[in-house]
């Protein structure tokens, strides 16, 4: 029967596993200062024995689980993860922008930057052609004699 699990500082990545929830009668969880991402699972609201937790200074996301124990941690626990929202927190999750819309953003920025450089090069080389040509005609034509016309 484990009570405390302490993996703090350990360089862990990932998502924090579901299994964990699988621990009943665990009293401290402690996964601070790691590079967790994703979201908190709100299973571990079912962990009634936990008293103290701790998720600080990771990379997670979403709104804190709310109820039971949860309603009793202090915001340190969730410190160092901005982009955590929740009442527990004082960060409103309704004024954060979604996720999604974000990404998507960061998604089309590379794209658009590269859509806006090569349409500005074809447009350079374009005007580059038509001034050489204008130039290269002006050049021919202006030794040309005109031609009187017979009657």
């Amino acid at each position: 029967m484990l009570d405390i699990l302490n993996l703090s500082s350990n360089s862990l990545t990932g998502e924090i596993p579901q299994e964990i929830c699988n621990l009943t009668n665990l009293q401290i969880l402690d996964l601070s200062n790691n590079q967790l991402t994703g979201e908190i699972p709100s299973a571990l609201s079912d962990l009634h024995f936990l008293s103290r937790f701790d998720v600080s200074n990771n990379k997670l996301e979403g709104e804190v689980p709310s109820g039971g124990q949860f309603d009793s941690f202090s915001n340190s626990s969730y410190s160092g993860n901005p982009k955590l929202c929740g009442p527990m927190i004082n960060n409103d999750c309704n004024s954060r922008p979604s996720p999604a819309s974000g990404k998507r953003w960061n998604n089309l920025r590379p794209a658009l930057v590269i859509g806006i450089t090569a349409g500005g090069l074809i447009a350079l080389v374009l005007l580059a052609c038509f001034l050489i040509a204008r130039l290269a005609y002006d050049d021919h034509t202006e030794n040309v004699v005109p031609l009187r016309r017979r009657r």
